[in-house]
This record gives structure tokens, C-alpha cells and sequence, in this order.
């Protein structure tokens, strides 16, 4: 019985799932091999950066320059704590998913024909002028 279904919940989060496309998950994993390597802009890298129109590179560039600092600092940790090298790479894959999903929906026109600005979380917005902030967190005061 998996921890996820002795708790309650559906799945177990901190794995990378078996459903789906097998093709897939072997390729993210084969990449995930990768960022145990130092991150760097290879010449490569930088010619196939460069096929991106110019409208998306620079958040394109960002993000993958964050994907290899993350993972390959991330691999490093888990290495060092001693988990086993396929653990670590299965976590690099799962994380770098995350990466991909983000490129792609930087890249790819919403419904309205714009596309997503921003990845990071958006404060929203309040009217009230009793609102205080406090590390990043927008706080609204209520009157009794």
C-alpha cells in the first residue's frame, strides 16, 4: 500500500508519475542527466537560442539559465545527502518538467491572443487603504 493511499490522499506527489507517455518521461530523464555537469551557455546552446523569435528569447534565456543553476545545484545537494544516483536524477526530471511547463506557457498565446507576462505570483489588487505589506504578503486590515 503506498503512503499516498494510507493517508488519504489520491497520489503521491514527490514522485514522477508512471502514467502517460513513456517516451516522454525517458526523455526528461535523459536530459536530467545533464545538470550534473556545471551550468553553462554553450556555443550550441547559443545558436539554438537564437531560432526563439526575438519576442520570447529574453524570458526564454532567463528561465533556462534559472533550470540550470536550480538543477544542477539540486543535484548536487541530494548527492551530497546520499541519495542514490537515480533518485537524484528522477528529481531533476520531475523539477525539470516544471521548467518546461513554464517555457511553455511563457511562449504559448493565451486565449485573448497575449501571452503570459509573468510567471511569478501576482499581488492582488485591493482597494481598501487600510492594506499593509509585510514580506511580500499584501495584509488587509478589517474594521471591527
Amino acid at each position: 500500500m503506498s503512503r499516498g493511499s494510507r493517508l488519504g490522499a489520491e497520489t503521491d506527489s514527490r514522485r514522477l508519475p508512471r502514467r502517460g507517455e513513456g517516451a516522454v518521461r525517458r526523455r526528461l530523464n535523459q536530459c536530467a542527466q545533464h545538470y550534473r555537469l556545471p551550468p553553462k551557455v554553450s556555443q550550441e546552446l547559443t545558436t539554438r537560442q537564437e531560432a526563439i523569435p526575438k519576442t520570447h528569447r529574453r524570458q526564454v534565456q532567463e528561465i533556462s539559465w534559472r533550470c540550470q543553476n536550480r538543477l544542477h545545484e539540486r543535484g548536487r545537494k541530494l548527492a551530497a545527502r546520499g541519495k542514490t544516483r537515480q533518485k537524484v536524477q528522477i528529481a531533476m526530471a520531475r523539477e525539470l518538467a516544471a521548467f518546461v511547463w513554464e517555457v511553455m506557457r511563457a511562449v504559448t498565446p493565451l486565449a485573448d491572443g497575449t501571452h503570459a507576462a509573468s510567471t511569478a505570483r501576482r499581488e492582488p489588487a485591493t482597494t481598501n487603504s487600510q492594506a499593509t505589506k509585510k514580506k511580500g504578503r499584501t495584509y488587509i486590515l478589517k474594521a471591527k
